[in-house]
């Protein structure tokens, strides 16, 4: 009987230490669970939040791509505009060099010459300027100092004369056709003297504008260029 007690009591002593150890075991098995589990919460942290920066970094990048696209559009607007006026730019060209292609071509600038003194005459004398710069058309004639208009239009001329003599007066006009236009004179002093004018005159064709050195008037010229005598078409009419 009594061995019977004491096997039952060694059993239960038994049965009561395995409960005990399971007990434990559990319990360290959820520890170590809560354990991992604490563990892979960590790096989950990180990954979300460089996922977030990488989110940021992507919507950044879209607003600049944005921006540089509404920039390359205005830029192409600009471009276009641009591009529009200076086809009209050319067109406007292109036909002003159309309207110019048969416009007649008239210009003439030269000197007296390389003689020196001119004059005094007794009479008026129409001056023959023979040192020739510029002759654009022919239209004046060096043999006999008459600037004729090859069209009807505005002409523009203009003159410069010296002399140094200060006992002699210079005096000049300038004629369109048997009409004098202008008169210019200067003396009754030491050292060079100079006299200029100039004249838009409407010309039909055919007119002629010369100029004429005044009676009892001198005036000078030689290799320095002193008096000169221009002119050109400024446009047909």
């Amino acid at each position: 009987m009594r061995s019977a007690v004491a096997l039952l009591v060694l059993l239960l002593c038994l049965r009561a230490r395995g409960d005990s150890e399971v007990q434990s075991g559990a319990q360290s098995v959820k520890g170590g669970q809560e354990s991992i589990s604490s563990q892979s919460n960590h790096p989950f942290d990180i990954w979300r939040s460089e996922l977030k920066e990488l989110r940021d970094s992507m919507l950044e990048l879209r607003e600049e791509q944005t921006a540089s696209r509404s920039l390359i559009d205005q830029l192409q607007q600009e471009n276009a505009a641009l591009e529009s006026e200076l086809r009209e730019v050319q067109t406007s060209l292109n036909a002003s060099r159309g309207n110019n292609k048969g416009q007649p071509k008239v210009a003439f600038s030269l000197g007296l010459t390389n003689a020196g003194h001119v004059g005094p005459f007794n009479t008026e004398i129409t001056l023959k300027f023979t040192k020739v710069f510029t002759n654009i058309g022919q239209a004046y004639n060096t043999d006999t100092g008459i600037f004729t208009a090859p069209v009807r239009g505005a002409y523009y001329f203009r003159y410069t004369v010296m002399d140094p003599r200060s006992v002699l007066w210079i005096g000049v006009s300038i004629f369109h056709n048997s009409k004098k236009i202008t008169h210019n004179n200067n003396g009754g002093h030491f050292g060079n003297k100079h006299i200029s004018n100039g004249v838009v005159l409407e010309l039909e064709q055919g007119d002629v504008v010369y100029l004429v050195l005044l009676a009892n008037h001198g005036m000078y010229d030689n290799a320095e260029n002193y008096s000169i005598f221009s002119g050109f078409l400024i446009f047909p009419l």
